[in-house]
């Protein structure tokens, strides 16, 4: 069945109005992989609504979710500053997180967390005297 790229690029922008980027995304993988420039021109909105969904999880107190939308949102590799602002305020938050268990004398917490914000290819300057 042929699909046009017009209408999946209209499917897309829907998409990201309602809120739900990974419907987008679903949605225009097959056409970046094929290359198409169109489809490719769209991935930053569509990075865009994985960054708004990021900070709306932020401000919910939900760091997980808000780590899971923007690790979504840079593998699309699009050059966006906004996703390099929201990356530095999720490691801020964690390296809060560490100091926080490193006070109330939860060593194991700090470990943990300091992993996870590893595992994410996260960097603060605190990290040094974390480990």
């Amino acid at each position: 069945m042929f699909v046009s790229l017009w209408l999946i690029t209209r499917q897309v922008r829907q998409a990201l109005r309602r809120g739900d980027p990974d419907t987008a995304q679903k949605l225009l993988a097959p056409f970046v992989q094929h290359g198409y420039r169109k489809a490719t021109a769209v991935l930053p909105e569509v990075a865009r609504g994985f960054r708004l969904r990021a900070e709306r999880h932020l401000r919910n107190d939900d760091p997980e979710a808000a780590w899971k939308d923007l690790l979504a949102a840079e593998s699309l590799n699009t050059p966006l500053p906004e996703l390099d602002h929201l990356r530095t305020t999720l490691v801020k938050l964690g390296v809060a997180e560490c100091r926080a268990a490193l006070i109330a004398g939860h060593p194991l917490r700090v470990i943990e967390a300091h992993a996870r914000l590893r595992q994410r290819l996260a960097f603060h300057p605190d990290f040094a005297w974390l480990e």
